[in-house]
């Protein structure tokens, strides 16, 4: 006696038979509906961002307590808070930080855009950005 009954799950898949033709295909790439991994840009940018930090950081690290020395070393012989000494301030302060994590920020998204363009090469779309109330609306 057999209990158990034999079936073929490729009947309840709901998985196409047939490829997509040339057409379909290049239509869905119009719309921006392209095969891409999060996990090997995510994997390509740390890669990438350590080899960085490895060889940069030293010079991150000697220029942000340059930046503190400096810092402390002259706006403690301000005598007066005014308004344009907080804006100076304020200015020097965005400028050295800049300068400071501008490089590691440049690679970041270099390395962002290169691992997506290796994906599906150079594509554009604000097909996806469309806002459609049919997504919101049950």
């Amino acid at each position: 006696m057999k209990l158990f009954l034999q079936l073929d799950l490729q009947f309840f898949a709901g998985e196409k038979t047939e490829k997509a033709t040339p057409k379909k295909r290049q239509d869905a790439r119009k719309k921006g509906q392209v095969v891409k991994s999060q996990d090997v840009t995510a994997a390509v940018l740390l890669l990438i961002l350590f080899l960085f930090l490895y060889v940069w950081a030293p010079f991150m690290l000697e220029g942000l307590f340059s930046f503190f020395h400096q810092f402390i070393e002259k706006n403690i012989l301000i005598e007066s808070i005014t308004e344009e000494t907080v804006m100076e301030i304020y200015a020097q302060t965005l400028t050295e930080m800049a300068s400071i994590l501008l490089p590691f920020l440049l690679i970041a998204v270099v390395t962002g855009i290169g691992a997506n363009y290796f994906q599906f090469g150079l594509l554009f779309t604000t097909e996806t950005l469309k806002f459609d109330l049919k997504k919101w609306i049950r």
